[in-house]
């Protein structure tokens, strides 16, 4: 599924997508570990920052940058991606 997105980022102008959404050598190590049975989104419009349920680990570019479904501060692995 995420190379879908991916794959239609960059098809679309969006080339820092490309080495995104393939778990693989020499691509971007961005992975989301999840609990499917209570990952759910909590935000809502009057509080969009709330962060979302379920979600114990985010890693991006092999930096932990969720753990234990808290944001790790003063971590920076890379480049935000920017949709123009």
């Amino acid at each position: 599924m995420t190379n879908m997105i991916a794959d239609f980022l960059v098809e679309n102008g969006v080339a820092q997508m490309k080495r995104k959404g393939h778990i693989q050598e020499g691509t971007d190590a961005d992975i989301t570990i999840f609990d499917a049975d209570t990952v759910a989104d909590r935000s809502t419009i009057p509080d969009g920052g709330l962060p979302s349920a379920g979600i114990p680990r985010v890693i991006v570019n092999g930096t932990i940058v969720v753990r234990v479904s808290v944001n790790v501060d003063d971590v920076f692995p890379g480049p935000p991606v920017r949709v123009i």
